[in-house]
C-alpha cells in the first residue's frame, strides 16, 4: 500500500511445512558388546516427524518529503524535512509434532571370527523398548521502529537515528515416554516385530511390563523477552573521513520451568516438590528460575577513504564494540533433546548465563572500476563466560552432551575476501573467459578457551574453542551469460579440524574432521516470470566424521544429492 512517494506499508505471510519418516538399523560394538565374545549391539529406530512454521509480518516506511509537507504545512521546516520513520511487527508460530518414535535395543550372537549372525533377540530389561511422543510449539512476536534524520553541520553531513526492538518468545515442550520390556528371555527371542507382537505381549507368562515416564524433566515451559533501545550517529567529514558510533541498551529476561506432566496440576497451582496451597513458596520457587539482565553496549567505527590507492577506491576501517551472546531456550532447559546432526543426546543447563564480548577489528577494502574487490580484515575478540559444549556424565560408551559457562576465551584472526572477473585473461584464453569470475574468502584464526572451575572434570582445561576451525575457506567459480538468462557456479567450502565437544575424566576431546564440500548450481530464466534452479550437492561424496584420538566415534555418509527449484512470479 503506497500513499504518495513518501509512505509505504507492506505485508507478507508464508508457511513452511516439512515431514520426515525415517527408519534406521545400527550395528556395532562397545564395552558391553564385544566381538571377541560373540556379541554385537543392534539398535532399531523409527521416527515420524512433522514440522510447520507460519510467519506474518507488516512493515511501514514513512518520509517527510515534499508530497507530505505540501499537505502538512506546519511540519515544513528544516528540522523535519527528510525525516524517516520505519516500523515493523512480526508474529511467528513454529510447531513440531512427533507422534511416533521408537528405539529398541537388540543383542546378536555372532561368529567371532567371521562376524556371521547366529541369532538375534531384544535386550533383556523393562526399558529396552522405548516409545516417545513429542509436541513442541514456539510462539514469537517482535516489533520495532527507527527514526532518523539527516542534516548538515558546516562541511559535515550527520545522520542521527534512534529506535527500539522488542521480541517475546515462548515455548512449550511436552514429551511422553513409554518403556516396554521383560526379563523373560524366551519372550525376547527374534526381531522387534516378533517380540512386540500382540500374542507375546498379551501372554501373561511372558511378564511384559509397561512403564510410564522418563526422569520427569523432559517436558518444560520456557520464555524469553529482549527489549533493546539504541541511539546512533553517522558523521561524514568531507570525502575522506566517516565516524559511526552508537550505544544500545538491552533488558533481557529468560526462564525455564521443568514440568512433570504426571504430577503437575495447573488447577491447583501445584509445583512438584512444594506444598499444595502455598502460593508464597511457589512464587519464591519460580523467582529463582528467572534470569534478568540489563546492560549498555557501545560501538564505534572510524573509516578513512582515499581514491587511487592501489585501486580506484580504498577504505580503511577501524572498529571496536561491545556485545553479548545469550543461551537459547533449549540450552537452558533441563531436558533431553537429540542433536539433529549426530543424534547424540543433549541435556540443557538452567544455570547458563550470558557471555559478554569485546571486539576489535581493522579492515582494508580495495574497489576496482570493473567491479573487482579485495578485502583484508584483522579481528580480535575477548569473551567472558563463553558457552561451551562438553561431554556430560554418562555410562559406558553412552555419550551425553551438555553446556557450561567457561571462564574466558579469545579469538584472533585474519580474513581475506575477493571478487575477480577473468576478463584480463581474454587475450590468452579468448573472449569466452570474460564471462567467468572467481570469488571467495579465507579465514585464519587462533582461539583459546580457559574452562576454569567449569572444567574440573574435563580432560583439557585450556584448549581451542569448540566449533572453531583454524582455517575456513569458501571459493566460488562462476559464469554469467551476456543476456543474463543463464548462470552457474562451482562452490567449494572446507574447514580444518575443530573440537566438536570436550571430553572428561581423561577421555580425549572429540574432533570434527574436515569436510570438503563441492556443489554445482545452475540457474536459468526462460521467461521474465519463470526461474529454474538446479543444485548438485556434495559432488565429492564426502563423509562427516567425528573422532576421539584415533577412533571414529561417528561417521555419516550423506551421499550426493540433486535438487530442482521452480519459481513463478505473478508480477
Amino acid at each position: 500500500l503506497q500513499f504518495t512517494a513518501d509512505h509505504e506499508i507492506n505485508t507478507s505471510s508464508f508457511v513452511l511445512r516439512n515431514t520426515e519418516d525415517e527408519a534406521s538399523l545400527r550395528l556395532g560394538y562397545d564395552l558391553n558388546f564385544i566381538r571377541a565374545d560373540g556379541l554385537q549391539r543392534r539398535q532399531y529406530q523409527t521416527r515420524f516427524e512433522e514440522r510447520e512454521l507460519m510467519t506474518h509480518q507488516i512493515r511501514g516506511s514513512h518520509t517527510l518529503g515534499d508530497d507530505t509537507l505540501d499537505r502538512v504545512e506546519f511540519l515544513d521546516n528544516d528540522l523535519f524535512r527528510g525525516m524517516t520513520f520505519d516500523w515493523y511487527f512480526s508474529d511467528s508460530t513454529a510447531m513440531t509434532d512427533i507422534p511416533n518414535e521408537t528405539s529398541i535395543t537388540g543383542i546378536d550372537r555372532i561368529d567371532p571370527s567371521s562376524g556371521a549372525l547366529l541369532s538375534t533377540a531384544v535386550l533383556r530389561g523393562v526399558g529396552t523398548g522405548a516409545f516417545r511422543f513429542t509436541d513442541l510449539q514456539d510462539e514469537v512476536d517482535s516489533y520495532g521502529w527507527d527514526l532518523s534524520q539527516n542534516f548538515g553541520v558546516g562541511d559535515a553531513q550527520v545522520e542521527l537515528s534512534v529506535g527500539q526492538d522488542i521480541s517475546n518468545k515462548g515455548r512449550q515442550y511436552l514429551l511422553t515416554q513409554l518403556f516396554l520390556g521383560t526379563d523373560n528371555l524366551d519372550a525376547l527371542a527374534g526381531t522387534p516385530g516378533e517380540v512386540f507382537s500382540d500374542s507375546r505381549i498379551l501372554d501373561p507368562a511372558n511378564d511384559f511390563e509397561l512403564n510410564l515416564g522418563g526422569i520427569a524433566t523432559e517436558s518444560y515451559l520456557a520464555g524469553q523477552t529482549l527489549d533493546g533501545a539504541y541511539f546512533m550517529a553517522d558523521v561524514l567529514l568531507g570525502d575522506a573521513w566517516r565516524v559511526v558510533g552508537g550505544v544500545r541498551y538491552e533488558q533481557f529476561v529468560q526462564t525455564a520451568l521443568s514440568i512433570d506432566q504426571y504430577e503437575f496440576d495447573a488447577s491447583l497451582g501445584q509445583v512438584p516438590g512444594l506444598p499444595i496451597g502455598d502460593p508464597d513458596a511457589a512464587a519464591a520457587f519460580l523467582d529463582n528460575l528467572v534470569f534478568t539482565e540489563d546492560d549498555v553496549y557501545p560501538a564505534l567505527a572510524l573509516t578513512y577513504s582515499r581514491p587511487d590507492f592501489w585501486a580506484e577506491d580504498f577504505q580503511l576501517r577501524v572498529g571496536a564494540s561491545q556485545t553479548t551472546t545469550r543461551p537459547d531456550l533449549r540450552e537452558i532447559s533441563p531436558s533431553v533433546f537429540i542433536d539433529p546432526l549426530t543424534e547424540i543426546r543433549v541435556i540443557g543447563n538452567p544455570t547458563l548465563v550470558t557471555s559478554p564480548i569485546d571486539s576489535f577489528d581493522v579492515r582494508g577494502e580495495w574497489f576496482f572500476g570493473n567491479g573487482d574487490n579485495f578485502t583484508v580484515s584483522f579481528f580480535h575478540k575477548e569473551i567472558d563466560r563463553p558457552i561451551e559444549t562438553i561431554q556430560s556424565a554418562g555410562s559406558d560408551d553412552d555419550i551425553v552432551l551438555t553446556f557450561v559457562n567457561a571462564e574466558s576465551a579469545e579469538i584472533t584472526g585474519i580474513e581475506i575476501e575477493w571478487l575477480k572477473d577473468l576478463s584480463s585473461l581474454g587475450d590468452s584464453w579468448g573472449d569466452w573467459i570474460e564471462k567467468f569470475f572467481i570469488g571467495g574468502n579465507v579465514t585464519l584464526s587462533d582461539s583459546e578457551i580457559t574452562m576454569g572451575a567449569a572444567g574440573s572434570a574435563l580432560t583439557n582445561n585450556v584448549r581451542p574453542m569448540s566449533q572453531q576451525s583454524e582455517v575456513i575457506a569458501n571459493i566460488q567459480l562462476g559464469f554469467d551469460s551476456d543476456n543474463g538468462n543463464h548462470s552457474w557456479s562451482l562452490v567449494y567450502n572446507t574447514f580444518s579440524e575443530r573440537v566438536f565437544f570436550a571430553g572428561r575424566n581423561g577421555i580425549p576431546d572429540a574432533f570434527e574432521q574436515p569436510f570438503d564440500s563441492l556443489d554445482f548450481i545452475y540457474q536459468y530464466y526462460p521467461t521474465d516470470r519463470l526461474q529454474m534452479r538446479f543444485r548438485f550437492q556434495n559432488l565429492l561424496d564426502e563423509v562427516t566424521e567425528i573422532t576421539r584420538g584415533d577412533v571414529a566415534v561417528l561417521e555419516q555418509d550423506f551421499g550426493t544429492s540433486f535438487r530442482l527449484d521452480l519459481q513463478w512470479n505473478l508480477n
